[in-house]
């Protein structure tokens, strides 16, 4: 027993010793220059430490670091690659002699990563190897992890403070910057929740994001599962990219992240941006052939019209001097093979939704997206007045890929959505609408390979624009030298309005064409090529009732009469021409049928006196 005293003993004056010689006697500052030269070696840039290397040994084994910073590309002006204000790191002595690690503390502070990326391509990465850079060697044997892994693990407080990522692209002409203010964890270990706080900012000039959170961390023992509690973030966003209005918004779940089974869940989830709450579920499963995710959610209603950018007409440039002609970029299908990388069953439900003047109700979307086909199994809502239905699918495994919708609007308002889609109002009525069709491409051009047939229906509207029963008032009366102008509305009122619609080609077309009221009849049909916009309409008109209705005198003797009519030209500045030969050759045929009804009635009359 007194042998072993003297040698714990003995072994602990060592201890002691060392330690004494170690705090007193030995720098660590004079390594400074072997340092930067072995960095020099292996990374190309210049080393530079600053400030002092502190250093301890018991009770708690740490080291310290301040000033540090690493060059940037060799031969350029640049901010430093990497700085770093304050850096320490403390691990308790003891517990490491019964394998466990238990580190007091982990902070950084004032760090800077400056990425640069010149107009010749060299960025800041460009020959970090160095002249020393490691050559391939043969694979270390391999060694039991479990043998080397501590018992037991501890993290006393994990503090970083101002950590910024810059990214200088100058040969794209970008400019990003991501900054960690703060992200503090407290005493964190297996099985027991720690508080988590986290600052971060985000901006590239047209965008800048700040936001903030706090939760309740805890991590298993392996750290092969992640349990996130109470989850709170504050959002806001601001800049050109979304409009005048800043956005502000916040953030709730919970969640459970397995890392060894890859499966994931979020539940609890709360969204809210201004008056719109959003609540749902999610789950990702990481363990098949591809992610797949889950996501059910509900909300009430939603305006986005805030946050939207300004349209590209409004930001406009210098009317006065026309901008230079130059040939339009040629059109590139988009490139859609992300689809393939997962699979996707959402649900989704929204109380309302505005934007850019459309507004819907009761909205309720189904996807589904697998191996690359994007399918929407149902979507339906109230909007222009009607309540809407569609089904439609993306194949995004075919180039240029593929499409097929079929939608239905029933008591539909058109006015209203000509307005919202097409900015026109060209058309008034309430009916149905309905259009299916399927496609190849998603370019502009890829148009004319959309084919679709479909059908509107319309009753008690108008057409906008023109004025048929002025134009016949006004032809007639040129017939008989009168050539003066009345003034009316341009509007042409109907009871019914009904027409096939053809899509092929890059033409819509309505052949079947009827309008119909107490005073004309209109039949015909026409096309309107989709780009450019233009329209193309040779229509037959009958009146069948007095054109007193329409605001003017009655003409009778018109009756039945059929009188040709074209509508042609760009959609925003129409012609129409109202056939006057046609009309004069109907009329005076008109009445040479009235003389011969009348000549063979005196004939009768005369050879019934016989």
């Amino acid at each position: 027993m007194k042998v072993i005293k003297w040698l714990l003993l003995g072994l602990l004056t060592v201890v002691v010793v060392l330690t004494l010689y170690l705090a007193f006697f030995f720098d660590l500052n004079s390594f400074k220059g072997p340092i930067a030269d072995k960095v020099k070696q292996a990374t190309g840039r210049e080393l530079v430490i600053g400030g002092d290397i502190g250093w301890s040994v018991y009770p708690t084994l740490g080291l310290e670091l301040a000033q540090v910073q690493l060059g940037n590309l060799p031969g350029e002006q640049l901010p430093p690659l990497l700085s770093v204000e304050q850096a320490s790191v403390g691990v308790a002595l003891l517990p490491l002699l019964k394998r466990e690690l238990q580190v007091e503390e982990l902070a950084v502070s004032g760090v800077h990563l400056e990425l640069v990326t010149l107009a010749d391509g060299r960025s800041s990465l460009t020959g970090l190897g160095g002249e020393g850079a490691a050559k391939p060697s043969e694979a270390a044997p391999a060694t039991d992890s479990s043998a080397a892994a501590p018992k037991r693990w501890v993290l006393g407080h994990l503090a970083v403070n101002d950590l910024t990522i810059h990214n200088d692209n100058r040969a794209a002409g970008a400019d990003q910057t991501l900054a960690i203010k703060q992200l503090e964890l407290a005493r964190i270990e297996p099985e027991r929740a720690a508080p988590l706080r986290l600052q971060v900012e985000v901006g590239d000039g047209d965008l800048a994001v700040s936001t903030q959170a706090e939760a309740m961390l805890t991590v298993s023992a392996d750290f092969s599962r992640f349990q996130i509690d109470d989850w709170r973030q504050q959002l806001e966003a601001k800049g050109s990219a979304i409009g005048a209005q800043p956005l502000a918004l916040s953030l709730a779940w919970d969640a459970d992240l397995n890392l060894a089974e890859q499966q994931f869940v979020v539940t609890n989830l709360e969204f809210k941006l201004a008056d719109f709450i959003l609540n749902g579920e999610a789950q990702a499963n990481l363990a098949g052939v591809r992610p797949a995710f889950q996501l059910t959610a509900k909300g009430n209603a939603l305006n986005l019209d805030p946050w939207l950018p300004a349209d590209i007409a409004d930001k406009g440039t210098d009317k006065s001097e026309p901008a230079p002609e130059s040939a339009p970029a040629p059109q590139e299908e988009p490139d859609l093979s992300a689809m393939k990388l997962l699979d996707l069953d959402a649900d989704l439900h929204l109380g309302a939704l505005k934007a850019r003047g459309i507004e819907a109700e009761d909205l309720a979307l189904k996807l589904r997206l697998n191996a690359g086909v994007l399918t929407l199994e149902n979507a339906s809502g109230k909007a222009f007045g009607g309540q809407l239905t569609a089904k439609a699918s993306l194949d995004g495994t075919a180039t240029p890929a593929r499409y097929s919708f079929d939608q239905r609007i029933e008591h539909l308002s058109i006015q209203p959505m000509l307005k919202a889609l097409a900015d026109t109002d060209l058309l008034a009525g309430t009916g149905e609408f309905s259009l299916k069709g399927k496609g190849q491409g998603l370019t502009g051009k890829a148009l004319n390979n959309l084919t679709a047939t479909g059908a509107l229906a319309l009753e008690d509207g108008a057409v906008y624009g023109v004025n048929v029963a002025q134009m016949i008032r006004e032809a007639e009366a040129k017939l008989k030298g009168d050539f003066k102008a009345e003034v009316a509305e341009q509007k042409t009122d109907f009871s019914n309005f009904h027409t096939q619609l053809v899509i092929e080609d890059g033409t819509l077309g309505t052949p079947g064409l009827k309008i119909a009221s107490p005073l004309l009849r209109i039949e015909g049909d026409g096309k309107v090529a989709i780009e450019p916009q233009t329209l193309d309409y040779q229509l037959v008109v009958a009146l069948v009732g007095s054109l007193e209705g329409q605001g003017g005198k009655g003409l009778d003797e018109l009756k039945e009469i059929p009188i040709p009519l074209s509508i042609s030209g760009p959609i925003t500045n129409l012609s129409y021409g109202l056939d006057t030969d046609a009309l004069l050759k109907g009329k005076l045929d008109q009445e040479k049928d009235k003389l011969e009804e009348k000549l063979k009635d005196k004939l009768f009359e005369r050879l019934g006196n016989f």
